[in-house]
């Protein structure tokens, strides 16, 4: 559940998570992301070029402890694919996003998939993409 503002000594205790958000371009994904931070629909989405940062402050309902979730929001864009290298670091998970009414979007996560396993510390435990 959102949070809002959390404490100083909260935030200060809370540990840090950073989530790479991955997929075509148009798919959705800063609407998602928004939608996660911030539990609203974003009304005007912008394309996103380079990346965007977005954050949840989260407890973790069965551990009670805060978690800072970075949330970092990929442009899609293949023009920017040598660009993206340098935010694949310090990676805890990947969400890789698609259209349900663009196919090909669906037949790039292969392509996702591979783009992250090479250039972060993050491992795919599956081999294909799941729906």
């Amino acid at each position: 559940e959102y949070m809002g503002v959390m404490e100083g000594s909260d935030l200060l205790s809370a540990d840090r998570v950073r989530i790479l958000v991955v997929g075509d371009t148009g798919v959705g994904k800063t609407s998602l992301v928004h939608r996660i931070c911030h539990n609203q629909v974003l009304k005007h989405p912008v394309w996103t070029i380079g990346c965007t940062a977005d954050v949840k402050l989260h407890t973790h309902s069965t551990l009670n402890k805060p978690f800072f979730v970075e949330f970092i929001d990929i442009g899609g864009s293949p023009k920017f694919a040598l660009s993206r290298q340098v935010l694949y670091h310090n990676i805890h998970g990947v969400m890789f996003v698609h259209d349900l009414a663009n196919r090909k979007s669906w037949g790039n996560l292969h392509k996702w998939m591979k783009e992250v396993s090479e250039y972060t510390n993050v491992r795919s435990t599956r081999s294909t993409p799941t729906r």
